[in-house]
């Protein structure tokens, strides 16, 4: 080994051994310290964000790490947001029938779009208020004006109607009959109400054997999406539902699935933000597998949450309207009121 002869030498030399030997004993030190007295880090959970009018939506998570438990409550605090729903829109073909398509046949034909009114509250199942306006022609070329008007308060339905060709009739009903209320043509059929009367989605996604969920992503209608199949007990898809992210999971697509196929399917275009967070479908088609006409949505305006009563799903029949009341047995004629 190695050793310097001058003093001078061998005292750097010590020196430098003394410095690596402290270090290498602080070393050692430390580490035992360490050991000795883990540090524990506490992770803090993100804060919850509440929205002025959306309070009741719950936390949205990472697409890739959503359960069908997850999504269910969502879906549920969406429905619950909604109290009443008050939408004017238009309904028409694409493309338009043509006045050929009917001849010899004494049918008719829509000329334009359809202006339809639709308003409903919470139970969505006993509160409806419609109306629409239509012009027809028939298959001889000849046009007139139809409309008509419907209510149901959760105990007394009534149906009006002005119209008819070549003479215009007024006439009116009253019963208690609920299959009065109009659930097929409105909004609902484009939202997270698709399944009212029946059955909430909510309580759909609830039963998990029935249901599974996919997290890949998608486009659908220019919408990130992820979907949930409804299934049968031998494992057929008979319903497939795609939810965008973009607009915090509600639904974008409606399937229908029959023979492995897509038998008929609800699309929406365009999303309106009623409220913070709270999304309602303004446009969409519905299509059925083989038939090129699609019955086409688009709202005007959309108000929710207005505070109505059972008072605002009623009206009155305009004069000259001949009723048949089932309630009472009666028919008779709405007269003018004396001033």
């Amino acid at each position: 080994m190695f050793w310097p002869d001058s003093k001078e030498a061998k005292r750097k030399v010590c020196a430098f051994i003394g410095i690596i030997l402290v270090l290498v004993l602080a070393c050692v030190l430390l580490i035992y310290w360490a050991v000795s007295n883990p540090v524990e880090i506490e992770i803090q959970p993100a804060k919850e964000t509440t929205g002025t009018d959306s309070s009741r939506l719950p936390k949205l998570i990472e697409p890739r790490l959503m359960g069908i438990d997850e999504l269910q409550q969502i879906i549920e605090a969406m429905e619950s947001a909604y109290i009443d729903i008050s939408v004017d829109y238009t309904w028409h073909y694409d493309p338009a029938p043509a006045v050929e398509e009917i001849a010899g046949k004494g049918l008719l034909i829509p000329v334009g779009k359809e202006q339809r009114t639709f308003t409903t509250a919470r139970p969505f199942s006993d509160r409806s208020l419609s109306s629409d306006k239509i012009t027809f022609m028939t298959e001889h070329g000849d046009t007139f004006d139809s409309e008509s008007k419907e209510s149901y308060n959760g105990s007394i339905a009534k149906h009006f109607h002005i119209g008819g060709w070549p003479k215009s009739t007024m006439t009116g009903t009253i019963t208690k009959r609920k299959d009065f209320m109009k659930t097929s043509g409105t909004p609902l059929k484009f939202s997270v109400f698709y399944f009212h009367p029946h059955l909430a989605l909510s309580e759909w996604l609830k039963n998990t054997e029935s249901c599974r969920i996919n997290s890949e992503i998608v486009k659908i209608n220019d919408c990130n999406s992820i979907s949930v199949e409804m299934v049968t007990s031998g494992g057929h898809i008979y319903r497939r539902i795609y939810f965008s992210i973009d607009h915090d999971y509600t639904p974008v697509r409606f399937e229908f699935i029959k023979g492995g196929k897509v038998s008929r399917s609800i699309d929406v275009f365009k999303f309106q933000e009623v409220s913070k967070g709270l999304w309602f479908p303004v446009k969409g088609q519905i299509k059925a597998e083989g038939i090129e006409r699609v019955n086409v949505y688009e709202a005007k305006t959309v108000i929710v949450n207005q505070g109505l009563t059972v008072k605002d799903f009623d009206f009155e029949f305009p004069p000259g309207t001949r009723i048949r009341d089932e309630i009472t047995g009666q028919k008779y004629i709405i007269r003018p009121t004396e001033e």
